[in-house]
């Protein structure tokens, strides 16, 4: 059943009185266009009563109107409609119409994007070729679009947009704009000032160039406030800017804009203003009908209140007006406008138009509008659906509550039964919440207290909430309701609040980035899954882990072996990977034990036994970990990176066919072996291979370390516990000494080299293949990189976007968000481009290692062009493997620690997530190969390329750049500068790109020359790449800043529309950003002057401005839950303080101090007195 209301709704929104003598009068979905010279007072206005009546199919949020046009325009005036969604209309009559002739003469292709556009302002800039018409639109995002309008030379005379300019003018939605006043824009030589207001209460002014192509900020008006501006007014000399509490004057009659600001004695939200300058009057019209007046006194302008006495003459006069019964409380104001002849103030009440208040007294004439129904009569209840879901676009703090009042009991009681019943999440939980508050306050009206709870807890916004208070709550309530604000009072600031308000208007679509993130919704899907099913297994539960000790921690880890081996030798290799890199952020010590088995042990066989051994020790259980644990025995206590130099030998005994495995010093002690100190029973040991007293270099042994049944060592064996670590205490590592183990010819891995019965040596003819196998290590740390840095930028973002520090010092204001901070953003925004970065690289790298294993897999031991090609690919994957690692983890660690700091004293607390990440983290940087060195081997590499160039050889892909960088003989370097010097060229990407293919290319030869002036000397070649180490690794760090932001450009490419304008931002920035920290080189190479550098900061400050919207969103597309987070500071629903409170709280309950009598006591019970000595004799005599 439905239950249908007893009238329809109708409100003006508001009215503009026009310079053509017209009133453009604002309902919800209409616009009525009105003559006041025809109107009798208390008549009903229709069309034949010179009334125009603009119907659209969308709700019109804003009106603005262009009286003064061209004469060389078709048409003398235009009416510019802001509709809901986004799009703008515009209207327009011919030359001395009939009101009722306007047409409709733009549309859609005004509409601007995904945008949301609040509002929109209108004025005619004078330019050096004539006039022009121009439009202002302000969206949610921050950013301003201004239209230039001009006529087609078709009969209809359509307008179109025919120039476009787009600027970032704030961090925070725009909600109203204004155009400086005509008398300052006489003189075509100065740009046209607007005026921006953002909803964080800033007011700033932009030059806006006459030919719409570039905008300049000027001096802020107004910094951030917790009072927003309500309402605005332009007049020939000034725009006056009124809030809750106060009204801001620009004055532009002076050579430069003056700024004055009143304090008004009101408590009721501000609806309207409008400037009388015949009189050098302001009047502000609050909410409860009370007009404030604004005067100039002298050089001052003053607070000349007449407001209530104004206000109680008003109300009478209207009520005795009124043919009908009126209820004094639904008396609100909704518009005030100015007659051009400076005689009239046009206001609107409800659905009334009342005007002609002379300065003697009010005198009241009435107009009737009649009533528009947006609302379906016979639909009350779908209608109602529609609020709650966010589907219905009109105005609820208005039309709602005067729809229902009036309302039986018993229709409201039935309206709020359906909507309590109403299955609702996310926005319609706080559209329902306030629904049923009106219809609560409408039925009981107490609930007030509940409403006001529901406001903090529901991150409702203040002025919303503190406008609708005003329709039926006493003027004490709404007091209370301002005193005790989440937005007044500093301490109730709602973390939920502050970062709902940061999903509001995304600049992209936050599902399909996390998709492109993944690399497929398939592979998004299967991340949900599994995340849900590591948070709902108590097994998988990490909220404590700071708590536990040593052997409690490495417990823990064993119980999810099993279960995880069951799940890794069942499921899809697919799923695993996906699992295993989740599990890497979730719990990293885990990921490590249990990594140690399946990624290095199991995967020394598949990447060094041949198949018949690698089908033995599938057998035994080396898969499924059924009967083998295994861990990888390569780092010595004497020799990490040198694994040529390891010491650890195994020397074949042709008389048993056994290799004898020794230890021979206290440095060829295996050392950090994961695994080893109490689970492995096998392990892949790195010795060197020593047949009939020769050497062979570094091969590949399974020596068992434990027996499987009893547990017990294997005979000379020895093994021991490496205790606690800086970070993954999960992983047993441990140390081992081999005192002549005997182990089998066959359990030496021969796929690559082989050690016959007889005693001979069959090596491969391309002996570096076998060290394919060993870079897979390095390119997972790469993805393991930006896994953990998009956690821990997680984390600080969504902090930073909660917590609040400082103020502006205006009183009741509350403190700034740390991300509205342009230090914080500097601090932050570069690290999410960096983050990016290191995704797409991983994503390229992987793919590049997963095509360089296939074609070795397929290569065999065959020669010729194949295996050429081989090895070709397999140096440069090393050699980009080995910079990536380096880079990336060492970037990655920079960025959890630089997120730690900027958590404050929080980021030091074990539980907020960030000082475990990084003692985790840390041993990436030195593992899998220490980082200088590898940094080292990619500079070798780089070298030896560009010497093979001069000789002719082809360039490979990820040093093409060198081709267009270097002279024809490869020894200098060929630069062609920047050619400009704005900001869109110097910050453009293609430059960004060729600037660092220009400064990679220098480095690297500068490197060359390096390494020939070692062999210049009389160095051996070995000794002059030594020679050269600094620059080979300076040529290597700029190598890899070129390779991964072109690696982020080829992704972008590759992106969907929708995301590309997003992330080529952010790959500008990290461009951007490292070659401003990097100047120098830049400078050196020649392509940025000094002047482009400046130029260049600019660029990079701009960017973070620009990116600043998006920070949570771009947190909420890397698809992390709570539970991946593992951080109260971290949460999605911004609940910080609760729930850190909660966590420490309950991991640390009150209990006696263990020492207290022992140690405290004493302590603090302890007496300064001295003990007397012995008596001496000779103090006796």
């Amino acid at each position: 059943m439905d239950f249908k209301l007893s009238k329809p709704p109708f409100v003006i929104n508001g009215i503009h009185w026009s310079t053509a003598n017209r009133w453009i009068v604002g309902t919800p979905n209409q616009t009525i266009i009105a003559s006041p010279q025809c109107t009798v007072a208390g008549s009903l206005l229709t069309k034949r009563e010179a009334a125009a009546v603009l119907e659209t199919e969308q709700n019109i949020e804003a009106v603005c109107v262009l009286d003064e046009l061209p004469s060389s325009f078709p048409y003398s005036n235009l009416l510019v409609l802001l509709a809901t969604d986004s799009s703008i209309r515009i209207f327009a009559p011919k030359r001395h119409p009939e009101l009722e002739n306007w047409k409709q003469v733009g549309n859609g292709q005004f509409k601007q994007g995904g945008e949301h556009i609040c509002c929109i302002a209108a004025t005619v800039v004078v330019t050096e070729k004539g006039s022009m018409p121009v439009v202002a639109c302000g969206s949610m995002n921050g950013k301003v679009t201004v239209i230039g309008l001009g006529a087609t030379d078709n009969v209809d005379s359509c307008i179109e947009g025919t120039s476009i300019l787009h600027f970032t003018a704030h961090s925070s939605a725009i909600n109203y704009l204004a155009w400086m006043p005509d008398s300052q824009r006489k003189d075509s030589s100065n740009g046209c000032v607007l005026v921006v207001g953002s909803a964080n209460g800033s007011v700033d002014l932009w030059s806006i160039k006459r030919d719409l192509s570039r905008a300049t900020t000027m001096t802020p008006v107004c910094n951030k406030d917790w009072r927003s501006v309500t309402a605005h007014s332009v007049g020939k000399n000034m725009v006056a800017l009124a809030k809750l509490g106060q009204v801001i004057l620009i004055d532009f009659s002076t050579s430069s804009p003056t700024v004055h600001k009143v304090e008004l004695e009101v408590t009721q939200t501000i609806v309207s203003c409008t400037i009388d300058e015949a009189r050098d009057r302001i009047y502000v019209g609050a909410f409860d009908f009370e007009i404030i007046v604004i005067e100039r006194q002298g050089r001052q302008w003053v607070n000349a209140n007449k407001g209530p006495l104004l206000r109680d003459s008003l109300k009478k006069t209207i009520v005795r007006s009124f043919t009908t019964k009126f209820n004094m409380l639904r008396l609100l104001l909704r518009g005030m406008s100015m007659s051009p002849n400076n005689r009239y103030l046009v206001f609107t009440v409800d659905d009334q138009v009342n005007w002609d208040i002379t300065r003697d007294g009010p005198e009241i004439t009435r107009m009737h509008f009649h009533q528009l129904s947006d609302w379906p009569m016979d639909d009350s209840l779908g209608v109602l659906k529609r609020i709650v879901y966010g589907q219905y676009r009109g105005d609820l703090c208005y039309n709602l509550f005067d729809v229902l009042n009036g309302e039986s009991t018993e229709t409201l009681a039935n309206f709020m039964d359906y909507v309590q019943k109403l299955e609702v999440s996310g926005d319609s939980k706080r559209h329902q919440l306030f629904v049923l508050n009106i219809i609560g306050c409408l039925l009981k009206g107490d609930q007030f207290k509940s409403l006001v709870e529901d406001a903090r807890n529901q991150a409702f916004d203040y002025h919303y909430i503190s406008q609708f208070l005003q329709i039926f709550m006493p003027n004490r309530d709404v007091a209370a309701f301002q005193a005790n604000s989440m937005l007044r009072t500093k301490s109730h600031i709602c973390p939920k609040a502050s970062i709902a308000a940061e999903r509001k208007a995304p600049s992209f679509p936050i599902r399909e980035l996390t998709y492109w993130l993944d690399g497929s919704k398939k592979t998004t899907e299967l991340k949900e899954r599994i995340m849900l099913e590591l948070e709902r297994d108590p097994l998988w539960r990490v909220s404590d882990y700071p708590n536990l000790s040593l052997a409690e921690t490495r417990e823990r880890a064993m119980k999810k072996v099993r279960r995880l081996a069951d799940l890794a030798s069942s499921r899809p290799l697919e799923e695993t990977m996906v699992r295993m890199s989740i599990i890497s952020v979730v719990d990293p010590g885990f990921w490590t034990r249990f990594g140690v088995h399946f990624g290095l042990f199991f995967g020394a066989l598949q990447g060094q036994a041949t198949p018949a051994q690698l089908a033995y020790w599938m057998e035994q259980g080396a898969f499924t970990m059924q009967g083998i644990t295994g861990c990888f025995g390569m780092t010595e206590l004497g020799h990490g990176s040198n694994v040529a130099g390891l010491e650890t030998t195994a020397t074949y005994d042709p008389n048993t066919d056994e290799f004898d495995v020794h230890s021979p010093t206290l440095t060829a002690t295996k050392w950090w072996i994961g695994g080893a100190a109490h689970t492995a029973t096998h392990c892949a040991v790195y010795a060197q291979l020593i047949v009939n007293g020769k050497r062979y270099g570094t091969k590949t042994f399974v020596v068992q370390l434990r027996d499987t049944k009893t547990f017990e060592l294997m005979p000379g064996v020895n093994i021991g516990d490496l205790g606690k670590k800086m970070g993954r205490d999960q992983i047993d590592n441990g140390w081992i000494r081999f005192t002549h183990v005997r182990i089998p010819r066959s359990h030496m891995l021969m796929k690559h080299t082989k050690v016959l019965r007889s005693g001979k040596v069959i090596e491969p003819p391309l002996a570096q293949l076998a060290y394919g196998a060993l870079i897979q290590g390095r390119v997972s740390m790469v993805s393991d990189s930006a896994n953990v840095a998009k956690r821990a930028l997680t984390i600080a973002t969504r902090y930073a976007s909660v917590r609040r520090q400082f103020s502006d010092g205006t009183p009741g204001a509350p403190e700034t968000k740390l991300i509205d901070y342009p230090i914080h953003q500097h601090r932050l925004l570069p690290l999410m481009a960096q983050t990016f970065a290191m995704v797409f690289a991983a994503r390229e790298m992987t793919a590049s290692y997963q095509k360089l294993m296939s074609q070795l897999n397929e290569l065999g031991d065959s020669k010729g062009t194949e295996a050429d090609s081989a090895i070709k690919n397999l140096k440069e994957t090393h050699a980009t493997s080995a910079g990536l690692k380096a880079f990336c983890t060492w970037m990655c660690l920079n960025i959890i620690d630089q997120c730690r700091q900027s958590l404050g004293g929080h980021g030091y607390s074990a539980y907020t997530g960030l000082s475990q990440a990084y003692s985790d983290f840390a041993v990436h940087c030195t593992w899998e190969g220490d980082n200088t060195i590898l940094t080292l081997q990619c500079g070798r590499y780089l070298v030896a390329t560009a010497l093979d160039a001069r000789k002719g050889q082809p360039l490979p892909a990820n040093l093409a750049y060198l081709k267009n960088a270097l002279s024809a003989d490869g020894k200098e370097l060929k630069v062609k500068p920047c050619a400009g010097d704005s900001a869109d060229v110097v910050g453009s990407l293609d430059t960004l790109q060729a600037a660092w293919s220009s400064v990679a290319a220098n480095a690297i030869v500068n490197a060359v020359r390096d390494f020939e002036a070692g062999l210049a000397k009389g160095l051996s070649k070995d000794n002059a790449y030594e020679f050269s180490s600094a620059s080979r690794l300076h040529a290597a760090r700029m190598h890899t800043y070129t390779y991964l932001l072109h690696r982020f450009a080829a992704q972008v490419k590759k992106s969907p529309q929708a995301l590309r304008p997003t992330l080529t931002l952010l790959a500008q920035l990290f461009g951007a950003h490292s070659a401003v920290n990097h100047s120098g080189e830049f400078l050196q190479s020649g392509f940025y002057s000094g002047a482009q550098i400046e130029t260049l900061k600019g660029f990079v400050n701009n960017a973070c401005a620009q990116i600043r919207p998006d920070a949570v969103p771009l947190t909420d597309a890397f698809g992390y839950t709570d539970y991946v987070i593992n951080s109260p500071l971290g949460r999605y629903d911004g609940d910080v303080y609760e729930k850190y409170f909660e966590l420490v709280t309950s991991l640390n309950p009150q209990k006696p101090i263990p020492y207290f009598d022992s140690l405290i006591r004493p302590l603090l019970e302890r007496t300064n007195e001295s003990q007397p000595g012995p008596e001496l004799e000779i103090d006796q005599e």
